[in-house]
């Protein structure tokens, strides 16, 4: 990947608010997640209340998947972006870091000062493999690349 590329990605994140996180239970069952994150590079984290079906299938299979997109409209489809990410998921312990990243939502979304993040777990999501689709630049807007 370029580092225009892996820029390009970076600002994408930082732009976007949401995407769709998936899951799967020790049988392979899966579940759809939607999820506000805050993006430090290429990695993300989020905010889970412990007793939640995503942490407890992140705790039996740590490898997940998610996409972030956007698409304008219909119209505008011709401008649509998409990430789609497979990502090896951990639970945040150290202690900076959590303050960092509890810092980083609350900034990002100023309502998440309601959500206790105090009591909440941390999760990262570190990538291993990325299909990244710039549809406003036809076949050429389309990298996958897998990290070492």
């Amino acid at each position: 990947m370029t580092p225009e590329v892996h820029a390009e990605i970076e600002k994408f994140l930082s732009a976007q608010r949401t995407m769709s996180l998936a899951t799967a239970d020790a049988d392979g069952v899966p579940m759809a997640h939607g999820m506000h994150y805050y993006p430090d590079g290429l990695r993300l984290y989020v905010s889970s209340l412990p007793y939640t079906k995503k942490l407890a299938n992140i705790e039996v299979n740590p490898i997940v998947g998610y996409t972030v997109w956007r698409l304008p409209s219909y119209e505008k489809r011709d401008t649509a972006r998409t990430l789609q990410v497979k990502a090896a998921a951990s639970v945040v312990t150290d202690e900076t870091q959590l303050v960092a990243v509890q810092g980083g939502l609350t900034e990002r979304y100023p309502w998440a000062e309601e959500l206790q993040l105090d009591v909440n777990v941390i999760l990262a999501f570190e990538p291993i493999e990325l299909l990244w689709m710039d549809i406003s630049k036809g076949l050429d807007g389309r990298l996958v690349h897998t990290f070492e």
